[in-house]
C-alpha cells in the first residue's frame, strides 16, 4: 500500500471531532493485527481500527482476490449456490459478501471496471442479478 492509500484512512468514530476528516495527520500507524493487517490510531479521540475497517474486506476470511472472483462469478450469472460449489465456501459467507457488495456499490463498481476488467454491461448484469437475489431473499423471509 503506497503512501496516497494511506491518505484514505479516516477515522469511523462518530463522536470524534475528525470523524470522516481525509488526509488527517492526526491518524497514525499503529504495528499489525494478529492477521498482518495494519492497525491504526486517531489520536484525537484514541480509537484504533484495522486498515480494513469500512471496507468489503473488513471482519472477512478470505482474500481480496477470492471477493473479486465472486463479482466475476455473479457478473456470468451464477447464483450463490453455484459459488458455494465453485470457491468451495460456505453459503453464508457468499451472501455475506453480496450483502457487503451491496453496501459498497459505488466503489466496487469502479474497480471491477479499473483493476478486474469487466465492461460496464457486465456490471449492470451483475447488479440487476444482486438485486433479483435479493428481492427473492426477502420474498422467503415474509413467506415463513
Amino acid at each position: 500500500m503506497s503512501k496516497t492509500d494511506f491518505d484514505n484512512i479516516v477515522c469511523l468514530n462518530a463522536n470524534c471531532p475528525d470523524y470522516l476528516l481525509k488526509n488527517n495527520p492526526r491518524i497514525i500507524k499503529k504495528g499489525f493485527n494478529a492477521r498482518g493487517i495494519r492497525m491504526f490510531k486517531c489520536t484525537t479521540c484514541g480509537m484504533r481500527f484495522p486498515q480494513t475497517k469500512g471496507t468489503i474486506l473488513y471482519r472477512r476470511h478470505i482474500t481480496e482476490e477470492e471477493i473479486l472472483v465472486i463479482c466475476q462469478l455473479l457478473a456470468y450469472g451464477n447464483g450463490v449456490r453455484g459459488i458455494e460449489r465453485i470457491m468451495y465456501l460456505h453459503r453464508d459467507t457468499v451472501s455475506g459478501v453480496i450483502n457487503d457488495i451491496m453496501d459498497h456499490a459505488e466503489a466496487i463498481t469502479d474497480m471491477l471496471i479499473t483493476s478486474v476488467g469487466l465492461t460496464q454491461i457486465e456490471v449492470d448484469y451483475m447488479w440487476l442479478f444482486i438485486k433479483k437475489l435479493k428481492r427473492n431473499t426477502n420474498n422467503e423471509i415474509i413467506d415463513r
